[in-house]
């Protein structure tokens, strides 16, 4: 007999099962849609902060000015402008002080400078000599000032106005232009290197200029910047009035102030970019949301068939219409209204997911995800829409009798609708819009984010994973031939059911679709991801590039740092002996140390980093000194330049470079002395002189020396040294010419032309080799000679690349060189770089610490993360974000599906099944049956999706993300293991849905399904 309770308990197992699903299908479903106002409430407020903080400061800061008066109270000034600027909720107040031009005297020189005061200024200046100030008397001089009037730290110099008071140098400054606007820009504090202040410490500058005498007329400014942290559009709009009232404010209570702001007119662009941001994440919400209705579609044809028999049967016995629909909308009403808290839930876990995988965020900015009103209204509005399309694909079975349902069932094939080309549709209208987006793209006409970049890639993957789909069961279709000849019946009757079952056609397209989705958005992801680390890679040259002053012992200093760091230059250079590198870039890099501490791209060369880093190996400039040698002395004759200082530079063991004294140049003949205590090495022998000395030789700038009987002496041992092989050292540009004369003595001979390093000799070296691009290889190179600065540097090409991360633009001449021998150059000829150090260095870890440690001076920082970030708060990124987690919800969609559909499709096996046992089959005929026909549908379902995914995201890729920078492009980055992953869930997902189905079958009754008796 058949047993009714347990036939009745099991149906309502089932439907409650089927109630679960559909209330999770449509759960997920809205749960995408309404992930895109909450993800993109965070994303306006990301896009601001971006925006803002790649502002011109001048145009995004409040500035405040004024000139004091007598009886100027800075407290009170002070105090009134932090008043009226706080309603724009600043974040950085920055306060400036500079007097007017004062005499700067060093005995009997002097020169006018203004002295100045600026927060934080210090810890961005490079220092070429001596410390930052820390005491009230202590100044920094800017570089042109000390090489004018011979300033040196130590010294004490004479600051006069009104009165005079005294200061000491604490230190020598760089004033070559730096990056930051609010310093460097034109009419601000250091535009004007010839005209840079001395600079000192707060208390300095009130203590020195009540000193020399001016207490009025003072220029004070106050740079402040507003918090854009967790601002939306709107209330950047709002700011802007705000920042209108403040200024008025200020000017109404500190009289003769200016403030000036430009605020207002960074919002267009803004807006511009918040708009262009947040229509893709809007649209690729509501793209996946359509997904999720179709497997919301799919659940409830499920449904529809288990209760198919009793709505027939009520129909049958003369129910209304209008009561079938009421008891429909009811559940409708039912699984919406369970839904909506689920969909939120899910729309917040949805959005937490894209904000993680839409890249680094920038340190400050806030990402608020929570419920807003919005989302809380497309829930509202995606249950309601939702519940409504169950009751509508449910009327179609409400019309239908017993006899018609009947009928139905008997029936296996397809009506005319479903065998229309319904991806046609799709197909052509991506084409169409891929084909617009290609001619707007050449035109080049636009800015911002073209519509067609969302309109393309989803009609095209709908369209092309809807026909692979129909490609896939049409070949299904085709295995009935196979059939025949299958001898195996769980292969036979999985073959029988691919060809004719009706549901896997809607599970293979669903499959397709969200497999396409998924390969599609987790590739996206992480090639633009993987183009951002390279491109700001690119930029700074490794995961870290620190700018640091002149290294006044860079060789010493590069030794320090050891494998985790290593010591660049970047700066520029002329080739006098090879056209083809006019105006190059010249980069010096450490071979042993850069392949560790910098970045590099394979394709930046045709050779291995390692083989080419080798051939920069350079021997050592100058000459070993004796062991013992304690003195050095030297003849020479000069036929004029008197006046003029002689030089000796050295080296040490430990890399230290040493210059000592050699005296007073005198005309007639003398000998020089000079210590070599601590040295190892002689380098040069160089002729400077101040600014005074050298303009007393203009009138007679040629310049003769000879230079005799070079003795080195120490330990009760002397050696003499044959200059007759030594070559002319050139310093400022000028050509030494040189010449033997007598026994092993070189006569020199230059003209004056300015002051510092002006010439000198040096013992011959060689080439420095070096690596060349940007170069046409038909232009066989093998030497050139190269001018960095006032420095000759004459070079071999050992080998050539096709670009170098940081130093210059793709296509445009470089050379790289060692670094040491740059240093060892530079200081040989006692001149400075030219150019700017910087410490590179990979990791997270940044190497601030050790750099300073080292004994170099650090004064800016350049991350690739930070760089990173800001790349990835645009809006390219951050639509991919909500796309990526809206594939995951497409998958969990489809994975939804499969179980569905696996577990109630073994129900067409109850018969098969009971047969199989009547004749004596094991029960694994079946568990092979159910696992052969959907591990099929899945296995070619996901192999033909991702295939869909990759060949669509190859052909739209240039189109839907732009380019992080040329030098860094990469191409497709498949993310296998967010696929794996996939995979393994669908496997895991199939694998216990089918346990649980054949658990079912084993339990029914062969003889009871064989007489057609009821569940």
């Amino acid at each position: 007999m058949v047993d009714h309770l347990g036939l009745a308990a099991r149906r309502a197992i089932a439907q409650r099962f089927l109630t679960a699903a559909t209330v999770c299908a449509l759960a997920f479903c809205v749960g995408i849609l309404a992930a895109g106002p909450i993800y993109a409430t965070g994303a306006e407020q990301a896009i601001v902060y971006a925006y803002m903080r790649s502002a011109n400061p001048l145009t995004k800061d409040t500035v405040v000015s004024l000139l004091t008066w007598p009886g100027f109270d800075m407290s009170n000034a002070s105090q009134r402008v932090h008043s009226g600027l706080a309603p724009l909720h600043i974040s950085q107040l920055t306060l400036q002080e500079e007097s007017g031009n004062c005499v700067v005297s060093l005995g009997r020189r002097s020169a006018q400078a203004p002295l100045a005061y600026r927060d934080g200024l210090f810890r961005k200046l490079p220092l070429v000599e001596g410390r930052d100030p820390s005491r009230p008397d202590e100044v920094l001089v800017p570089q042109p000032l000390a090489a004018t009037l011979g300033i040196a730290p130590g010294d004490r110099i004479s600051l006069s106005h009104n009165a005079t008071t005294q200061a000491t140098v604490s230190g020598i400054y760089w004033a070559a232009r730096g990056k930051d606007a609010l310093v460097y820009a034109r009419h601000r504090l250091l535009s004007k290197p010839s005209a840079s202040p001395l600079l000192t410490t707060r208390a300095g500058f009130d203590t020195l200029t009540r000193s020399f005498g001016q207490t009025t007329d003072i220029a004070i400014e106050w740079d402040a910047e507003p918090s854009f942290a967790g601002l939306s559009l709107a209330d950047l709009r709002a700011l802007g009035p705000r920042e209108e009232q403040s200024s008025a404010r200020i000017r109404a209570t500190l009289g003769g102030t200016t403030v000036s702001s430009d605020l207002s007119s960074l919002v267009p662009g803004v807006s511009q970019a918040v708009t262009t941001g947040l229509a893709p994440i809007y649209a690729v919400a509501a793209e996946v949301a359509l997904v999720g209705l179709g497997v919301l579609l799919g659940v409830s044809l499920l449904k529809l068939e288990r209760q198919s028999f009793e709505l027939a049967v009520l129909t049958t016995r003369g129910a209304r219409l209008a009561e079938l629909v009421a008891i429909q909308g009811g559940e409708a009403a039912i699984a919406a209204i369970a839904a909506f808290p689920l969909s939120l839930l899910a729309a917040l876990g949805l959005a937490l997911v894209a904000r993680t995988a839409h890249g680094p965020a920038l340190p400050g900015t806030l990402f608020p995800i929570g419920f807003n009103a919005l989302a809380v209204q497309v829930a509202i509005g995606g249950v309601a829409f939702g519940g409504l399309a169950l009751v509508v694909v449910s009327l179609p079975r409400l019309r239908q009798t017993v006899i018609q349902e009947r009928g139905r069932l008997s029936r296996t094939g397809r009506g005319i609708l479903a065998r229309l080309p319904y991806e046609l549709l799709p197909l052509l209208l991506g084409a169409a819009a891929l084909t617009e987006l290609r001619r707007h793209q050449h035109g080049g006409t636009g800015s911002g984010l073209d519509p067609l970049t969302l309109a393309a890639p989803t009609l095209l993957l709908l369209g092309v994973a809807a026909l692979a789909a129909r490609l896939l069961i049409a070949g299904a279709r085709k295995l009935d031939r196979v059939a025949v000849n299958v001898r195996e019946p769980s292969s036979y009757l999985a073959l029988r059911r691919l060809s004719r079952s009706g549901s896997t056609t809607w599970l293979a397209l669903l499959l397709v679709l969200s497999a396409a989705l998924f390969t599609f958005a987790t590739t996206l992801r992480t090639t633009e991801l993987t183009r951002n680390q390279h491109a700001a890679r690119a930029q700074v040259g490794a995961d870290w590039s620190l700018s640091v002053g002149w290294p006044e012992q860079g060789v010493s200093a590069a030794n320090r740092l050891g494998s985790r760091a290593t010591l660049a230059f970047y700066g520029s250079a002329a080739a006098s002996s090879a056209p083809a590198l006019q105006l190059a870039t010249i980069i010096g890099v450490d071979p042993a140390s850069y392949a560790a501490a910098g970045w590099w791209q394979a394709r930046d060369a045709s050779q291995p980093l390692p083989s080419l880093l080798s051939r920069l190996s350079s021997l050592p400039i100058g000459m070993a000194l004796p062991h013992g040698a304690q003195t050095l002395h030297i003849r020479v004759s000069a036929s004029g330049g008197t006046g003029l200082r002689l030089w000796v530079v050295l080296s040490s063991s430990t890399d230290n470079f040493l210059r000592r004294p050699l005296g007073v140049l005198r005309p007639g003949t003398t000998t020089y002395r000079a210590r070599l205590d601590g040295a190892s090495r002689l380098l040069s022998i160089m002729l400077s002189g101040s600014p005074q000395a050298v303009e007393k030789l203009f009138r007679h700038p040629k310049v003769r020396l000879s230079f005799e009987d070079l003795v080195l002496s120490g330990a009760g041992a002397e050696r003499a040294v044959d200059l007759s092989a030594w070559r002319g050292l050139e310093a400022d540009g000028t050509k030494v010419g040189v010449t033997p004369v007598g026994a092993g003595g070189l006569q020199a001979a230059f003209t004056v032309s300015q002051g510092g390093s002006l010439a000198g000799i040096a013992p011959a070296s060689s080439r420095v080799p070096a690596l060349i691009g940007g170069v046409g290889r038909g232009q066989a190179l093998t030497r050139a000679t190269l001018q960095v600065g006032s420095l000759v540097l004459p070079v071999r090409i050992v080998g050539r690349m096709n670009a170098f991360p940081a130093a210059t633009e793709r296509g445009l001449p470089f050379a790289v060189v060692p670094v040491r021998a740059l240093i060892e150059r530079f200081q040989q000829a006692l001149q400075p770089p030219g150019g700017v150090f910087v410490v590179l260095s990979m990791g997270d870890a940044s190497p601030v610490a050790l750099t300073r440690r080292a004994g170099l001076q650090v004064t800016a920082v350049s991350s690739a993360a930070a760089i990173e970030a800001m790349l990835a708060s645009r809006q390219e990124n951050l639509a991919i974000g909500i796309e990526f987690a809206a594939a995951i919800a497409g998958v969990a969609l489809a994975m939804l599906a499969l179980v569905l559909s696996a577990y109630f499709g073994g129900r067409r096996y109850e018969y098969e099944a009971a047969s199989f046992e009547a004749l004596g089959a094991k029960l694994r005929n079946v568990v092979a049956t159910l696992a052969f026909e959907y591990g099929a549908v899945v296995l070619c379902a996901a192999t033909v999706g991702m295939a869909v995914g990759l060949g669509l995201l190859a052909a739209t890729n240039s189109y839907v993300t732009a380019p992080a920078g040329g030098p860094a492009a990469t191409g497709l980055v498949v993310d296998w293991p967010a696929i794996a992953a996939a995979a393994i869930v669908a496997a895991a997902s199939l694998a216990g849905t089918l346990l649980v189905a054949t658990m079912r079958i084993r339990r029914l009754s062969p003889a009871a399904v064989l007489r057609g008796e009821p569940e």
